[in-house]
């Protein structure tokens, strides 16, 4: 008489027995994986669990149909949705081509609004949900202020942020209708969706509220910030170009400035002002333990960092209020604004267009009256 056949004997292709339990880990196709989650090896994880050893054949077995039909229904259902879409678009060359800084910005915006819970047929469901081939302009524009009004109800003026959002969301869906076959659609409807209005910051900052903060961070503040004001406005630069300011952007003539967002790399000439600021930078450097090839290097020597500088300005911004300073306080996109409106020619910032310049000049222009 035949031995009875014993549970590793009949187990179906990618079941196993791991840890008292028995489970489903099939091997997942390259095609099928922006569909369902894997290990880096490319199996289902986590793993279905079917049961257990001592369960009979006949339960394991309809466990494991279960499981199989499961994934095949998940598969089908994903296709086609925003999340779908997302990992394309994340997986792309397009997306590969952008710098490092942006790609983090795209995917963590990405990412948040994809997880914004939303009701798909009175399900509770999030945005990745949602078929690319579903959405309308009604739908959208509900989701913009839906996102607006999450914003507010957490104290977060979110408006720039949503904005930005819904940008990434629109580029992507554009993406997928250029280069991902049978998307089922031909036209952005994001296209056309008006945007939150975002408030135009247009404050000028006058010549003594600039000097006030500069001996007031002197005082109380990182080293490194009056002198990094002080290059700030001279250059009418983002905080990004004065932290990139290298020793060799230095010349007889000036500063060689190389601008971000677009904007074309410019030469800002000596001045009796910008010699006194570089004067202060090179002083930092005896201060500091390490040489730095930076111009105005971080505490420790190196690259004065974003999220550095970004805590300093916090710092010095609570310090000032609590001494009753809160009317005076600017921030560092002021300084690029006041240095543009104070310049002779408004190109210094290496805008492209007038109506960029137009947008940073904001001195109040003069007129004679009419005899």
């Amino acid at each position: 008489m035949p031995k009875k056949r014993t549970i590793n004997t009949w187990l179906p292709k990618y079941v196993f027995m791991v840890n008292g339990r028995v489970v489903y880990r099939p091997y997942i196709p390259k095609g099928k994986r922006d569909l369902i989650a894997t290990d880096k090896q490319g199996r289902l994880k986590p793993p279905i669990k079917l049961g257990v050893p001592t369960d009979t054949e006949e339960k394991l077995l309809r466990a494991y149909i279960a499981a199989k039909e499961s994934l095949e229904f998940q598969a089908d259902q994903s296709k086609g949705t925003l999340r779908w879409l997302a990992d394309h678009y994340l997986q792309s060359s397009r997306f590969a081509r952008l710098k490092s800084k942006s790609q983090k910005d795209y995917r963590n915006k990405l990412l948040k609004i994809l997880d914004f819970p939303v009701r798909i047929n009175r399900q509770q469901a999030k945005v990745g949900d949602i078929q690319v081939v579903q959405l309308t302009k009604p739908l959208l524009r509900n989701l913009l202020d839906k996102m607006l009004e999450d914003c507010l109800k957490r104290g977060i003026s979110g408006k720039s942020y949503v904005n930005g959002q819904f940008r990434i969301l629109s580029a992507m869906i554009t993406y997928g209708i250029q280069y991902v076959a049978d998307l089922g659609v031909d036209f952005n409807p994001c296209i056309g969706i008006e945007l939150h209005r975002e408030n135009t910051r247009e404050r000028y900052v006058t010549d003594d509220e600039f000097y006030l903060q500069i001996e007031f961070a002197r005082q109380h503040g990182a080293d490194y910030l009056p002198v990094f004001f002080l290059h700030a406005y001279l250059l009418a630069g983002r905080s990004i170009e004065i932290a990139d300011l290298k020793l060799t952007s230095i010349s007889e003539e000036g500063y060689t400035v190389k601008r971000r967002k677009g904007s074309k790399t410019t030469l800002i000439l000596w001045s009796k002002a910008l010699e006194t600021a570089h004067a202060e930078a090179l002083e930092l450097h005896n201060t500091r333990p390490i040489d730095s090839i930076h111009l105005i290097p971080g505490t420790s020597g190196k690259k004065l960092t974003e999220s550095a500088l970004r805590s300093a300005m916090t710092r010095l911004k609570q310090k000032m209020f609590a001494a009753g300073l809160q009317d005076v306080y600017w921030d560092l996109h002021d300084l690029k604004r006041k240095g543009l409106s104070d310049a002779e020619d408004d190109r210094i910032a290496g805008h492209k267009s007038e109506a960029m310049r137009n947008r940073y000049k904001v001195i109040v222009e003069k007129f004679k009256p009419p005899k």
